[in-house]
């Protein structure tokens, strides 16, 4: 039951906008970003961390009201003059953060954008053990999935994964190499979502690059009080004693298995060109081409 106190915040607060917006990407540890930035004191959380909006012609078509309603409103004496849209479906694929950044953009050409990256190679590997978590819960799921993102897609025209998927790491990814020289689309890519120079570029193409902030898994990992503060610095926002909290990951994954030294070959070069990329032209340098 909803105390009045919060009705009448509900109703007479004021509505914090996005004073940045966490565009991913998918399993890079932006669960656990918004988390963190939930608990600083500057900060009025939203109603959900992935509100779906720009890349999702359902939702886009309901209009700017509608992603409004998705951040909370408080009270001025609370000081909380900041908030964050942690969607990491804006940086699904080149289509979808093309499509992400350009509607961005038209919303708020001034607005701050971070960029949460991880080596891409797990990040692939993790993407496939969530994967096939979910199929073992719903085998339709992608295809429920995709329809909230726009009721015409025509699903018939995407290939299914094999029946087996998720018994190996190394076949799965064979096959989908295989499908993607072909060009063809399929049921829960996962390599794709990897080629970051292809993803990132849409945004570097319409934003400053200092609107723009990487901030890598990596680094989150290793030492979280000092990444936090970069991105406290970088919105403006008062330096909060992180390690007055306890500071846990979220979402961090148990597998049942490793990944091998052949497929992690594989995919070192096929990411070996993007990876480059992204440091030759965008200044982001990292030692995942280092075999």
């Amino acid at each position: 039951m909803i105390s009045k106190a919060k009705k009448l915040v509900q109703y007479f607060g004021f509505r914090v906008k996005p004073s940045a917006i966490v565009v991913g990407v998918q399993k890079s540890g932006t669960t656990s970003l918004y988390r963190y930035l939930s608990l600083h004191p500057q900060v009025c959380s939203t109603t959900v961390k992935e509100i779906d909006f720009f890349h999702c012609d359902n939702s886009y078509n309901k209009g700017v009201g509608f992603y409004h309603s998705h951040f909370l409103r408080c009270w001025p004496w609370q000081k909380r003059s900041y908030s964050f849209d942690i969607t990491p479906g804006y940086t699904a694929g080149a289509c979808k953060a093309e499509r992400s950044a350009k509607r961005i953009h038209q919303y708020n050409p001034d607005i701050n954008i971070i960029i949460s990256l991880r080596d891409p190679c797990y990040r692939a590997f993790s993407a496939w053990n969530m994967y096939r978590n979910k199929f073992v819960e719903n085998s339709n799921w992608y295809f429920e999935w995709i329809k909230k993102d726009n009721d015409d897609i025509n699903s018939s025209t995407v290939i299914r994964r094999k029946e087996n998927f998720g018994e190996s790491f190394l076949d799965d990814i064979k096959w989908e190499l295989c499908q993607y020289k072909l060009g063809n689309k399929i049921e829960a890519p996962i390599i794709e979502w990897g080629l970051y120079y292809d993803i990132i570029k849409s945004y570097y193409a319409l934003f400053d690059k200092s609107q723009i902030l990487i901030v890598f898994n990596e680094d989150m990992d290793a030492d979280v009080e000092t990444e936090l503060g970069r991105i406290e610095k970088f919105i403006g926002m008062r330096p909060f004693e992180w390690s007055n909290i306890d500071i846990k990951r979220y979402h961090v994954g148990t597998y049942d298995c490793e990944m091998d030294v052949e497929v992690l070959s594989i995919l070192r070069e096929f990411y070996f060109d993007s990876n480059f990329k992204i440091g030759n032209e965008f200044g982001i340098n990292t030692t995942w081409n280092i075999y």
